[in-house]
C-alpha cells in the first residue's frame, strides 16, 4: 500500500489489510506545520509468532 499525491494536512487514515504473509494494521495522522506525520504500521505474522511495530518517519 502506497500513497500516491498530497496528503491535505487534517487528513488521517486507518487501513487494514492483509497479504500472504500478514495481518496488517496502518495509521497516519498528519500533525502541526513543520513537524512529521504520525504513520504506524503494526503486523501480525500469519504463520510465526511474530508482532512488529513500525513508525515510519517519512
Amino acid at each position: 500500500m502506497y500513497l500516491v499525491g498530497r496528503i491535505h494536512e487534517d487528513t488521517s487514515f486507518t487501513a487494514n489489510y492483509q497479504d500472504k504473509w500478514n495481518y496488517i494494521y496502518e495509521f497516519y495522522q498528519p500533525n502541526k506545520k513543520g513537524y512529521t506525520p504520525t504513520w504506524d504500521r503494526i503486523s501480525i505474522s500469519k504463520t510465526g509468532n511474530a508482532l512488529t511495530y513500525e513508525r515510519i518517519l517519512d
